[in-house]
């Protein structure tokens, strides 16, 4: 049961953070300091899209739906 709701919040983590790389230009449009944690999050979030890769946090997701 502990495993089941770790791996759901990392699911939740995980979709807070592909929000941000999606819709954090937003935030860098209102306040340029965003932009320091924004191009980063974007990069990866692209790299691993791009790249075919499975990002690090999959595998611990799926451990809930055992």
């Amino acid at each position: 049961m502990a495993y089941r709701l770790l791996a759901d919040l990392v699911l939740l983590i995980h979709g807070g953070f592909v929000l941000f790389a999606i819709l954090g230009g937003f935030l860098v449009l209102h306040r340029l300091r965003w932009a320091w944690l924004h191009v980063p999050a974007l990069l990866w979030a692209g790299f691993i899209e791009l790249t075919g890769w499975i990002c690090p946090l999959t595998p611990l997701e799926n451990c809930s739906v055992a």
